[in-house]
This record gives C-alpha cells, structure tokens and sequence, in this order.
C-alpha cells in the first residue's frame, strides 16, 4: 500500500477507509477459501502444476488478508491516537505480496494464449503481453524495496510513482490479455449453435475477469491522483489482490458447470471440434482445457 501521512484528528476518518478496505477483502478471502476447497474436492484429475497454482494462490490471499488486517491493527489499536510517521513492515510486505499475485495471473493468462495462438500472432502478442506484466511486476517490488529503506511515511510520496506505474501497467495489462483472449476466442465460432454458445459464453468469462480486477486497478489510480494525502484508494488497493485470486478460480471452478450444460462428453476436457482457423487468424484448433486452463497427467 502507499502510506499517507495522518494526522491525529483526521485518523478516524482516514483509517475509515481502511477498515472498509479490510473487510471487503476478508470478505473476498472468504470466497477465496470455499473456491480453493471446491477446486480440490471436484478437480481432482487436473495436473499437479494446476494443483499447486491454486495452492499458492490460496496461500499468498491467506499472507495478504493476514499484512492488511496487521497493518490496520497497527494504525488503528497500537498507536491510535498517535500521529503516523513510520512506515510498517506489513506495507510493503503487502505490495509484494499483491505484486506477485497479480503476475502469476497474468502469466496463467499468458500461457493460455500462448497455447491458443499460432505464429506471428503467438510471438507478438505474448512478447508484449509478458513485457507489460514484468514492467508492473518489477515497479511494485522497487517501490516495496523503496518503502523499506525510507521507513517514514512523509518520504514516501517521493516514490509514488513506482507505485503509479504499477497500477497502471496492471491496469493495462489486464486490458489487453481481455482484448486478445476475447478476439481468440471471437475467431473460433464455427456457425454450431452450441460451440458458439460456448464461445459466448467463455467471452462473457474473460471479460468479467478483466473488467473486475482493471476497474478496481483504475479506482486506485484514480483515487490516488485525486486525494494523494488521504486514504481514500486504499479500499481498492486492499481488495484488488483477492479479487485477482477469486476471478481466476470461479473461471476454473465453471468448468463442471459448462459440462452439465451438454458441452462435452468427455468428463475431462471440453473441445471444439471442427473448427479450422484460418491462414491469417492467428488462432490454433482450440480447446477449452487451454481457455480455462484445464490440464491432465
């Protein structure tokens, strides 16, 4: 999180935002935890690197949800009262762990397309895609590496733009892997009213994803810009990292629902037959085990 330095008489309102930015998050951390079990009670024949994906995921929502709660524990019981000057181990603890989370995501997201793809278009799109996710990726562990040798909040805004940077290239990056899995997707109708439904509804999927985590990464950018010297961001900043994690795993978890709808018959993968790209669509036979991430030893 960016610390922002707060006065004795406007800590209440402050750390307001805070505590609205905790609870959502738990909240969120919540679901986080149902997912997670969901996953390995009814997935149980995805691959062991799938497995330990979510395992981690679930770990590092568990860390998240424990510096953000510490950090306000912090704030708000220990010193309450008092005026805030020293920056605490659980804030930048928590930028590197929403840093992380974001681009494992991401680079979930990017193998899928890899693996959708074929020639230029595999190259060039997962060349830039994984370009933008290393620049957020490596902007917010400079700005937590900066918070923890200033250690005083009042220096902290002269490293705010490490910070904005990172959002904003999260921000674009979660556009863009939207856009070409859309358009990859979108490519891939084959005129069959149910394969076509599929697709819809896989779109309907990836859009929701990418809609969710860049509106809540925009909020923050925003809010920052707007009010840097109070804490109004911090509820978007608190929840982004959850919300990354519970999109990711209701997209996995969605694909015995897709099942029950007819559209496979094979309880492992779901593909789609018949579909012959194009020379120039930039798009391989696709297969709803690679959209949705589905892998089998």
């Amino acid at each position: 999180m960016a610390p922002v330095a707060v006065t004795k008489t406007g800590q209440e309102t402050q750390w307001g935002f805070g505590m609205i930015g905790v609870v959502v998050a738990s909240v969120f951390y919540g679901i986080t935890c149902v997912q997670t079990y969901t996953y390995y009670v009814n997935y149980r024949r995805d691959s062991w690197t799938l497995k330990l994906l979510v395992g981690v995921l679930w770990a590092l929502g568990s860390a998240h949800t424990a510096v953000i709660t510490y950090t306000a524990y912090f704030y708000v019981i220990i010193h309450f009262g008092a005026p805030q000057t020293v920056i605490v181990w659980s804030q930048p603890a928590h930028v590197y762990i929403i840093s992380t989370i974001a681009w494992i995501v991401q680079i979930f997201l990017i193998v899928r397309i890899w693996r959708m793809s074929r020639g230029i278009f595999r190259y060039a799109s997962v060349t830039l895609l994984s370009l933008v996710s290393a620049l957020a990726f490596v902007m917010g562990f400079a700005y937590a590496s900066r918070l923890l040798q200033i250690k005083l909040i009042a220096h902290s805004q002269q490293i705010s733009a490490l910070m904005d940077t990172a959002l904003g290239s999260t921000m674009a990056e979660d556009i863009l892997l939207t856009i070409w899995l859309s358009y990859l997707l979108t490519r891939s109708r084959t005129g069959s009213q149910q394969t076509d439904t599929l697709i819809n509804t896989l779109i309907k999927y990836t859009v929701r994803n990418g809609l969710v985590t860049s509106t809540c990464a925009f909020f923050d950018v925003i809010l920052r810009a707007i009010f840097p010297t109070t804490l109004a961001f911090i509820p978007f900043y608190f929840v982004l990292a959850q919300l990354y994690i519970v999109t990711s795993l209701a997209t996995l978890n969605a694909r015995n629902s897709l099942r029950n709808q007819g559209y496979s018959t094979d309880s492992a993968s779901i593909k789609f037959e018949g579909f012959k790209p194009g020379i120039d669509s930039g798009c391989s036979n696709l297969d709803l085990s690679e959209t949705l991430g589905h892998n089998r030893e």
